[in-house]
């Protein structure tokens, strides 16, 4: 039973990431074994789809760029996050977009130069997702709120700042 759903599991992803390279004009290329069987082995024990989807993203990721030797980690760090990380991830990813898109037309706004700012100008410090945003979003108490930012800190995935108290 545990093979069969692992191999629907795989199945599943490998669908899903063919359609994205055939949807993007893709060709993937061959991967060496030790990026291809960690890459089968972990993502087939996943079922939950959002994170199948994030494993499919993956996949066509490293199928299409060059070797870096970062896939191990990058394979190692998504079989690591629960789908309700995955989920703060993209909420911290969306509010960060948000934020800079606001900042750049606030620069643009101010400016008396008339100068055409990009994504770039604006400084990932200028950024600020607070703690309390990701409570909120989803209705969480402080303690599990700190756990998943821990763990999502620990697998480099982002840095949390305790605000200082003067």
């Amino acid at each position: 039973k545990v093979k069969y759903v692992r191999l629907k599991n795989q199945i599943k992803i490998f669908n899903k990431s063919r359609e994205l390279l055939e949807k993007n004009g893709l060709e993937p290329r061959v991967l060496n074994l030790k990026t291809l069987v960690p890459l089968i082995e972990k993502s087939s024990i996943e079922d939950d789809e959002l994170l199948q989807d994030k494993w499919a993203n993956l996949i066509c990721n490293i199928s299409t760029t060059p070797e870096n030797g970062l896939e191990p980690r990058l394979i190692n760090t998504l079989s690591s996050l629960s789908s309700l990380e995955a989920k703060i991830l993209d909420f911290i990813f969306d509010e960060f977009c948000i934020n800079r898109n606001l900042r750049l037309a606030q620069l643009m706004k101010n400016s008396l130069l008339k100068k055409n700012y990009k994504e770039e100008d604006i400084s990932l410090s200028d950024i600020i997702i607070t703690f309390k945003s990701v409570k909120k979003n989803f209705n969480l108490n402080n303690e599990f709120t700190k756990i998943y930012i821990d763990n999502l800190g620990s697998l480099g995935l982002l840095r949390y700042e305790e605000p200082e108290i003067e």
